[in-house]
């Protein structure tokens, strides 16, 4: 994101995409270090310009060697304008936001996400602690749960619903996960 913002104040300013990604490269080391993965495939990309290669085949490179959906988009706004001629900065600070909008909605999910498994593990916790807590404190009250059949069938059947509970919880996690 730092290197789209860098790209795209420098074409903001007449630069062209060449030479705005040479001068993103520097940026990159001063935001991130000498051994910045970003500064190093701006650097690849700068060498391979000095070889005739075009800007929309790197990106295009670069987006496929990655496969990260942000990149393989910015990558096809690069060759569709600069295939029409069209105003690339303004382009690149449209794509910016919404390259910024979807990463910021993907950390919400993912909050959202560790919070409903925080939740999770909490509801399957709990119905042990409270059983632990009433055998503790009144165990008396809780002994035919335990000392009768009637009792004994009960708490098996509680056991089966808890442990359905909680392979039910899992899998649901699983499956927002993998999405």
């Amino acid at each position: 994101m730092d290197s789209l913002q860098t790209m795209k104040n420098h074409l903001r300013t007449g630069h062209s995409l060449e030479s705005s990604m040479g001068q993103t490269i520097s940026r990159m080391e001063q935001i991130h270090g000498k051994h910045s993965l970003m500064k190093w495939e701006l650097e690849q990309m700068e060498r391979k310009l000095s070889l005739d290669y075009t800007v929309e085949a790197l990106w295009e490179d670069f987006a496929i060697r990655s496969n990260v959906k942000e990149i393989q988009s910015f990558a096809r706004i690069i060759e569709i304008v600069k295939r029409t001629g069209g105003q690339l900065h303004k382009v690149m600070e449209t794509s910016a936001n919404q390259i910024r909008d979807n990463i910021q909605v993907e950390n919400e999910i993912a909050v959202m996400l560790q919070g409903k498994k925080m939740e999770q593990k909490v509801m399957t916790i709990m119905p042990l602690v409270i059983l632990i807590y009433v055998d503790i404190s009144a165990s008396e009250m809780i002994a035919s749960l335990y000392t009768t059949i009637l009792g004994r069938i009960v708490m098996t059947i509680c056991l089966i619903v808890y442990l359905f509970s909680y392979w039910l919880g899992q899998y649901f996690v699983q499956k927002i996960e993998s999405v």
